[in-house]
């Protein structure tokens, strides 16, 4: 559940918890050392079988991929650690090389299976390693924890030891022989629909990555996801749940749709995408939301007639519809200044606020609360120049409670209209209204708005 990790993540560096901050860093540690990671391609599987994330359901789902990319995104923010921009790298590599159509659109998944044998495909015996490697194997071994006798079923799935130093160019050339080996076999059949709401988790993680590490292929790959989105699931306000099927989004699609394009604004400043979040996000209001409950049902009010509509509550394996309309009802409301979005959002915390210290059940709406409860920084860059490098520099520091907008002057949004715009840069942060008088730089705004390193 990497929502989870996520919200505890932020709590433990709003709160100073370094005991938190350390089992996240803990956590999320561990899988990478673990089989459930693939230490030769990149990317994640489903989940693991044992405590120890040693052995993996091999399936490979978007979804997973996608919240993993986001949340190894904010841990490279925060400790700028090399390892976790390798995996990043090597797990955007493999989403580009397995799971995209020629569209721009992502596949949902890749099966456990080949030749009707569960991760037949990802596990070695020790001398096929030894054939393959030849002078290399000891140190493979070493890094990769390869034995003879294997850990599973006689045979050995990679595992990494990152306490075995190992030159970047060896690395690379174990990696390389094992795939290059590795992709002679039967491989295990791609799942290729492409489902909205899984493709917006997906360009989600990429855009947090893009902004982590400023590599403008992330970018690429991202907004060639993102045109997809706008332009091939979506027709005018309503999105298809599949590409090329004619089924009707559900919550979920429109959730997420939304989320990822306020990203996608965030990252880009392109307002194309601010407005189509809104655009959907009124549709959602109009066809899903339940004013007797206070809360978005399932399925929207044109989908067959059910005996009692669905509501999606908890957050799971990837968080409820309802509680990312909750962060796109409050993330809208403060840009758009709107009263009706603000009080759909207060009203479902209303409804649950007594529920908010179950992280098991409602981590992603905890991870809202307390972003909320922080203040949300507002932060408006009044600059004519149309400099891009500011917004990256901005987005690279890990500041989830933000509102980041490029005031070039030519934005009709209410929080803008106390700004004014000179020749020279000016950045106005915000909280609640309240405006701090204008930094002159960049840095003044990081020292203004900081997290602690825990570790």
């Amino acid at each position: 559940m990497p929502n989870l990790w996520k919200s505890l993540l932020f709590y433990s560096l709003e709160n100073k918890d370094k005991k938190v901050y350390s089992h996240v860093i803990k956590t999320i540690d561990k899988i990478l050392e673990g089989g459930i990671y693939d230490q030769i391609e990149g990317g994640f599987s489903r989940y693991s079988v044992d405590e120890k994330w040693i052995i993996p359901h091999f399936e490979k789902m978007l979804y997973d991929n996608g919240q993993l990319l986001d949340l190894y995104a904010d841990i490279f923010k925060i400790t700028k650690n090399e390892k976790y921009l390798h995996i990043i790298n090597n797990t955007i590599n493999w989403l580009k090389n397995n799971m995209t159509d020629k569209s721009g659109g992502f596949y949902s998944a890749i099966d456990a299976d080949s030749e009707g044998e569960e991760g037949k495909y990802y596990i070695w015996k020790y001398h096929e390693i030894k054939k393959i490697l030849g002078n290399l194997t000891a140190k493979a071994c070493k890094v990769f924890k390869i034995t003879k006798k294997g850990n599973w079923n006689n045979h050995n799935i990679l595992l990494r030891d990152y306490k075995q130093e190992i030159e970047s160019k060896n690395l690379n050339r174990i990696t390389k022989k094992l795939l290059l080996e590795r992709n002679k076999r039967i491989k295990p059949l791609i799942d290729n629909k492409i489902i909205s709401s899984w493709n917006a988790i997906t360009l989600i993680g990429l855009l947090n990555c893009y902004q982590a590490t400023n590599d403008n292929k992330i970018l690429e790959l991202a907004t060639k996801n993102a045109k997809f989105i706008k332009d091939k699931l979506i027709t005018k306000s309503t999105i298809t749940r599949v590409y090329k099927n004619k089924i009707g989004g559900f919550l979920d699609d429109y959730a997420y749709v939304i989320n990822s394009f306020i990203k996608y604004f965030e990252t880009t400043q392109n307002f194309t995408y601010l407005n189509k979040a809104r655009e959907l996000i009124e549709e959602t209001i109009k066809n899903f939301y339940c004013p007797k409950n206070k809360l978005f049902y399932y399925t929207n009010n044109t989908s067959e007639k059910l005996i009692s509509r669905k509501i999606e509550i908890f957050d799971s394996v990837i968080p409820s519809s309802n509680s990312i309309m909750y962060y796109n009802l409050l993330f809208l409301g403060k840009i758009y200044d709107d009263t009706l979005y603000l009080n759909i959002y207060n009203n479902m915390n209303l409804k649950f606020e007594k529920y908010l210290n179950n992280y098991e059940f409602m981590s992603n709406w905890i991870h809202v609360n307390n972003l909320n409860k922080s203040q949300i920084n507002e932060i408006i860059v009044n600059d004519p120049s149309n400099k891009k490098s500011i917004i990256d520099k901005i987005n690279s520091k890990y500041i989830p409670n933000k509102i980041l907008i490029h005031n070039k002057g030519n934005y009709d949004l209410d929080i803008l209209n106390s700004q004014k715009i000179n020749n020279k840069l000016s950045i106005s942060l915000c909280r609640n209204k309240v405006c701090q008088l204008p930094l002159k730089m960049v840095s003044e705004l990081f020292k203004t708005i900081k997290y602690p390193i825990l570790g």
